[in-house]
C-alpha cells in the first residue's frame, strides 16, 4: 500500500512520497453508528466505534475522541492479537453512551501513528439522533396485497412497496420495502390517513382511517429502533419501552424503570386487532386474551422472574395485524397505583388492503384439421366464436373470437374461473379433452394465457361410384359399384382440398367437414363415359347435417374393328361410322386393306 512504500523505499525523497501516500487513500478507518436514531427526549443511546487498519504497516498510539460523548469505553478486539499495536487488517471496537435531550449530531476522531516513521494519520465519522418532542409522535400505516380480498392481512400476503399514502390529505409518501409509510413529529389530536386507489386495483379495506394521538402516547413506526415512555397518571412512576429490532417474525423489546416503583405486572398486547403472538422469550404467563385489559397478546403476572430487561415476541407473520401496546401496572398498595398504557409500534391496524382488478385471461379458437387436440403451425384461428367465462359464483360473461381466433377477458380479479366455448352446429370439439378449462388467477401467478379451444368439422359427404350398365344415369338394382376410382372434394374457390378412393363396393366419404359449400367431382378414366350426374359434378352445401347419396354413374365403352379385304386391285378406302357417344358424328378412317378400329 502507499504507507508500505514509505517504509520499504527508505527515507530518500520522504516528503514527496509521504504526500503521495496521504493523497492516495485512507490510512486509518473509523465507522461510527448509533443504536437509536429517533428517540424520546431523555433517552440514552449508545454509539459504537469500529476502528481498523487498512494499510500494510503497523499503527500505534491509537487515540479516539467524541466531541459530545466523553465516556468512551475500553477497546474490544474484534480481530487481532490484542496487543497495543493496530496491525494491518485488525479491527477494534469502542462504545459510548449518552442521554439525548435534543437533536444531536456529534463527531468522533481517531488518530494513529505510523510506527516506522512517526507520522500521525486520522479519520472522522458522525452520527445524528433526532428527538420527538412531548406531544408529538410518529404514525405508521401499512399497505398489503390482499390476496383473498377479505379485508384482513394474512401472514402470506406480501407488503406493497412504493404505494402513496397521505396524512391529513396532503402529506403523502410512498410505502417502504416492508409496506410501511411513517410520519414523524405528528402533533396530538385527530388525523386522517388515506389512499387513492389507482386504476387496476380495488380496496378491500376503508380507503381512509381516522387516528387519534393523545398526549403521552407515541405511535412509532416499525421496523427501526423506536421507544416510548409510559407515565402512570397521578404518580411519578414512569417506564421506558423500546423496540430494539426485528429478525424474521420475532420482534425484540426492552422494558426498564425510569422512576418510581418497580414493575409488578405488565402486558404486551396487540390492541383491538386479531392477535398473532405464537411464543415469547422469556416465557409469558399466558398468551391469548386478557379479560382485564381487553388485549390479545402476551402477559407476565406479578411474581414472574422477568419484570424488566429485554423480551421478544414471535408472530405468525412478518407484522402484527394490530397495534402493539404495552400496559404496565405499578406496585400494589398506596396512593397513586394505576395503569400506564403506551403504543410502541404501530398502529398497524391502520392498514390498507388492496387487490388487483386488471388480470387478464386469454386464448384462441383454432381449426384442428388433423383432430389431434394440438394447435399446429399450419392450423388457422377461427373467427366469430363465442367464448364463455364463469366465476365461482356462477356469474358469466362472454366474448367473441377475433379474425385470428384470439379472445381476451380483461379487468378480472383473482379467483377460479371456468372457460367454455359455445359449440356451433356442424362442429366437434377436439381440445381441451374435458370440454372446458378451469383456470385459477392467483396474485402470485398473474395473467393467464394459452386457454385455447380446438375444433374440427363434424359433417361428412358420402356416395358411391357405380357401373351404369344401361347408361340411363340411374343406379338400378344389380348395377355394381366400381372400386379404385378417385373422387375429388373442392372448396368454394375450386381448389382441391381432399381426395378419396372408392372401395370394393364403390363407396367413398369425406369426413370431419366444416359447414360450407363444396364441389365433388370424379377423375375420369379411359374407356368409360360418365352418365351421372348430368352436370358432371355435385354442388353440396353443408349446414348442420351430413350429405349422402352423392353418387357417380359411369358406363364402360366397347371397341369396334372393321376389316377391309381388297380382291384384284389396289386403292384407298374410307370407312365411316356414326353412332352414339363418344362418336356422336360420323367418324371416318382410311385403309388400303386390312383392319381399322375405334376404341370404346
Amino acid at each position: 500500500g502507499p504507507a508500505g512504500d514509505l517504509v520499504t523505499g527508505g527515507f530518500e525523497d520522504f516528503g514527496e512520497r509521504l504526500v503521495d501516500a496521504l493523497a492516495s487513500g485512507c490510512l486509518i478507518d473509523l465507522e461510527k453508528t448509533v443504536d437509536q436514531e429517533v428517540v424520546i427526549p431523555g433517552t440514552t443511546v449508545q454509539y459504537t466505534y469500529v476502528v481498523s487498519n487498512p494499510m500494510t504497516v503497523n499503527l500505534t498510539n491509537i487515540r479516539l475522541s467524541d466531541n459530545k460523548c466523553s465516556a468512551i469505553s475500553s477497546r474490544t478486539v474484534i480481530s487481532g492479537d490484542g496487543d497495543s499495536t493496530l496491525e494491518p487488517s485488525e479491527v477494534w471496537q469502542y462504545t459510548c453512551s449518552q442521554a439525548i435531550n435534543a437533536n444531536t449530531t456529534n463527531t468522533a476522531v481517531v488518530t494513529g501513528t505510523i510506527a516506522s516513521i512517526g507520522t500521525d494519520v486520522t479519520d472522522t465519522d458522525t452520527a445524528t439522533v433526532t428527538t420527538l418532542e412531548p406531544g408529538a409522535g410518529s404514525l405508521a400505516a401499512f399497505k398489503f396485497h390482499d390476496y383473498d380480498m377479505d379485508g384482513k392481512w394474512d401472514g402470506g400476503e406480501p407488503a406493497i412497496e412504493d404505494w402513496q399514502l397521505c396524512l391529513d390529505g396532503d402529506d403523502c409518501k410512498p410505502t417502504d420495502g416492508y409496506g410501511f409509510a411513517v410520519w414523524n413529529g405528528v402533533s396530538d389530536g385527530a388525523h386522517t390517513v388515506s389512499e387513492t386507489v389507482p386504476a387496476g386495483w380495488a380496496a378491500s379495506t376503508a380507503t381512509s382511517h381516522n387516528v387519534n394521538l393523545s398526549l403521552g402516547k407515541y405511535t412509532l413506526g416499525a421496523p427501526g429502533p423506536t421507544s416510548a415512555t409510559l407515565s402512570v397518571p397521578n404518580t411519578t412512576d414512569s417506564y421506558g419501552i423500546t423496540f430494539l429490532g426485528r429478525s424474521g417474525n420475532t420482534w425484540t423489546y426492552k422494558v426498564e424503570e425510569i422512576s418510581g416503583r418497580n414493575l409488578s405486572h405488565w402486558v404486551l398486547g396487540l390492541g383491538t386487532c386479531d392477535g398473532l403472538v405464537v411464543s415469547t422469550s422469556p416465557t409469558a404467563t399466558s398468551i391469548g386474551h386478557d379479560d382485564s385489559t381487553g388485549f390479545f397478546g402476551a402477559k407476565w403476572e406479578p411474581g414472574e422472574a422477568f419484570t424488566s430487561g429485554e423480551f421478544s415476541i414471535t408472530l405468525n407473520g412478518n407484522y402484527p395485524t394490530g397495534t402493539i401496546q404495552a400496559l404496565v401496572k405499578t406496585g400494589k398498595g398506596g396512593s397513586g397505583s394505576g395503569i400506564a398504557l403506551g403504543t410502541i409500534a404501530g398502529p398497524v391496524c391502520t392498514t390498507f388492503g388492496n387487490y388487483r382488478t386488471d388480470y387478464t385471461l386469454s386464448g384462441a379458437k383454432y381449426l384442428d384439421q388433423d383432430g389431434d387436440g394440438v394447435w399446429d403451425a399450419v392450423e388457422d384461428g377461427l373467427a366469430g366464436w363465442e367464448i364463455r367465462l364463469e366465476d365461482s359464483a356462477g356469474t358469466a360473461i362472454t366474448t367473441t373470437t377475433g379474425a385470428d381466433g384470439a379472445y381476451t377477458f380483461d379487468n378480472l380479479i383473482a379467483g377460479t374461473y371456468t372457460v367454455t366455448e359455445v359449440l356451433q352446429d356442424g362442429w366437434e370439439q377436439t381440445a381441451p379433452a374435458s370440454g372446458k378449462h378451469v383456470v385459477t388467477l392467483s396474485p402470485d401467478r398473474g395473467d393467464v394465457t394459452g386457454v385455447d379451444f380446438g375444433n374440427r368439422g363434424a359433417l361428412s359427404i358420402a356416395g358411391v361410384k357405380y357401373h351404369d350398365l344401361d347408361g340411363d344415369g340411374v343406379k338400378d338394382a344389380g348395377e355394381p359399384g366400381l372400386a379404385g376410382w378417385t373422387i375429388q372434394l373442392k372448396d368454394s374457390a375450386g381448389a382441391v382440398i381432399a381426395t378419396a378412393t372408392t372401395d370394393a363396393n364403390g363407396a367413398y366419404s369425406f369426413d370431419h367437414l366444416v359447414p360450407g359449400s363444396y364441389t365433388v367431382a370424379e377423375v375420369q378414366q379411359a374407356g368409360w363415359r360418365q352418365t351421372a350426374p348430368a352436370a358432371g359434378v355435385h354442388s353440396v352445401t353443408l349446414t348442420d347435417a351430413d350429405a349422402t347419396g352423392i353418387d357417380f354413374g359411369n358406363q364402360q365403352l366397347g371397341g369396334l374393328t372393321i376389316t377391309k379385304t381388297v380382291v384384284g386391285g389396289t386403292g384407298t378406302f374410307n370407312i365411316c361410322i356414326t353412332g352414339p357417344s363418344p362418336a356422336t358424328t360420323e367418324s371416318c378412317k382410311s385403309t388400303s386393306g386390312g383392319s381399322v378400329s375405334w376404341p370404346g
